[in-house]
């Protein structure tokens, strides 16, 4: 982000996030005392700002991107593991993360100030009995009131956005296997489903 390289480290002593300076590796910034998850940072504008969002093994989080400093949190504890992996994705003022043990949460981003609302949580029995979307690896497809990922063991799903209701579910995208993913890519009006 300009010439700074933002990382999650989930290091001690306040540096679950740090910014390095792109040129010299120096610190600029370090902020959090989160542990860290495997889900990448994204940058995202929120109430006229630029906020850097952050999934944390503790907290969905976002921070001024160019200081570190911690516009809101917002609690998203592992019952079991941290195995945060896929990508936070935003359609209009929503947020959405999910998770291979906890499932999905949805998220308004404010626009009135830089704060968040929960709008929905949904968690199934366990990671083979799931509700809504317990995605692994695949980081979902957000677009106006749906949301499109792969569950846990190799799910195809569409979401209603609004409530997290399934929609449809489809078993022949990908092999039925744990862990079962999909990389998509939006072409035009297609989308591009890579497999393993």
């Amino acid at each position: 982000d300009g010439d700074r390289v933002i990382v999650q480290l989930g290091a001690g002593d306040g540096a679950c996030l740090v910014a390095l300076d792109k040129r010299t590796g120096e610190e600029r910034w370090r902020a959090l005392d989160d542990p860290a998850s495997y889900s990448a940072p994204v940058i995202l504008q929120q109430a006229g700002q630029r906020v850097l969002v952050c999934w944390t093994g503790a907290h969905v989080a976002g921070l001024d991107p160019t200081t570190g400093k911690v516009h809101w949190q917002h609690p998203f504890a592992p019952k079991r593991m941290v195995i945060n992996v896929p990508t936070p994705v935003v359609s209009g003022d929503r947020l959405f993360v999910t998770a291979f043990y906890d499932g999905s949460l949805m998220l308004k981003l404010r626009q009135d100030e830089l704060s968040v609302e929960p709008l929905w949580r949904r968690r199934g029995a366990s990671e083979r009995d799931t509700d809504a979307l317990h995605a692994m690896i695949s980081t979902p497809y957000f677009e106006g009131d749906y949301v499109y990922g792969v569950d846990s063991y190799g799910e195809l799903r569409c979401l209603d956005a609004r409530t997290g209701d399934r929609i449809w579910e489809d078993l022949t995208a990908v092999p039925k296997s744990r862990w079962g993913t999909i990389h998509m890519v939006r072409n035009g009006e297609r989308m591009w489903m890579f497999n393993e």
